[in-house]
């Protein structure tokens, strides 16, 4: 799971449309943040400036139980910014995908799986840096599997990590 403060030490800003997606589950993802995660991002708000929003007020005062209750006002905190979903959205893909490289084991084979399975959960989108064996494309998987294909393909996710976090800090 991902953390709300590794968003911060990946500076990159929250707000209730990223709190509402990681408590949906991004893409296909299961949720990554929990309800009492929020119910602490809203008492830190309150701690650093008690002139919040009534609905801030009462999700600090919360319980973790109170699944639906959570989800509901932080549907309407975010639903009352102008942030755009896929911009938020995109954040989540950053931080799953650098998660997801974190963990590789520098075996071509099960890594470049979990990197179609990664991008599996998100439909594939346009931008995405990955490519799967035999999908638009020739290679054979003699070619696809080798350490210099895997290599050139966890560089490309890497570059696009950098790109996407350049895009998004900036917005």
């Amino acid at each position: 799971m991902i953390k709300l403060h590794d968003f911060k030490a990946n500076r990159l800003s929250l707000n209730w449309e990223t709190i509402l997606i990681g408590l949906e589950g991004p893409g296909k993802f299961p949720a990554q943040i929990m309800p009492k995660d929020v119910v602490a991002y809203a008492i830190d708000l309150i701690l650093q400036d008690d002139n919040q929003s009534d609905n801030i007020w009462v999700l600090a005062g919360l319980n973790e139980i109170d699944k639906s209750e959570i989800k509901k006002l932080v549907q309407e905190l975010a639903n009352s910014e102008k942030i755009v979903r896929e911009v938020e959205l995109d954040k989540w893909k950053v931080m799953i995908l650098g998660k997801v490289l974190n963990e590789l084991s520098n075996e071509p084979i099960y890594d470049l799986i979990k990197l179609t399975e990664f991008w599996e959960r998100f439909d594939f989108p346009a931008d995405n840096p990955h490519v799967v064996q035999g999908v638009g494309n020739n290679i054979s998987p003699e070619d696809y599997y080798t350490k210099e294909n895997y290599d050139i393909i966890i560089n490309r996710h890497k570059k696009w990590i950098e790109r996407k976090l350049t895009q998004v800090r900036g917005i």
